[in-house]
């Protein structure tokens, strides 16, 4: 990107504020400590290096960070509403 790279569009999306549960997964060939923890300081969600992942590894990694994202379903249905209660 000539304007900006991508690890500053990243910071400008989570300051916006509409993009705060947006996954976000990055895919580089930049690699190094700096760089992961540079990503993942931003509030990202994955980190996957392209150049140690095929393109089958990278789909699977992909699928279980949006499976672990994924909230739990309420198990207990909601309470009734109790104005078929007789008055005293």
């Amino acid at each position: 990107m000539p304007e900006m790279d991508g690890f500053e569009l990243i910071k400008n999306l989570r300051e916006l504020g509409y993009y705060q549960k947006t996954t976000i997964i990055i895919l580089s060939n930049l690699g190094g400590k700096e760089d992961i923890e540079r990503g993942l300081a931003l509030g990202v969600d994955g980190y996957i290096i392209k150049a140690s992942a095929t393109p089958i590894e990278v789909a699977q990694k992909i699928v279980a960070i949006i499976e672990q994202k994924k909230v739990p379903k309420a198990t207990t249905p909601p309470k009734e509403k109790r104005n078929d209660l007789p008055l005293s």
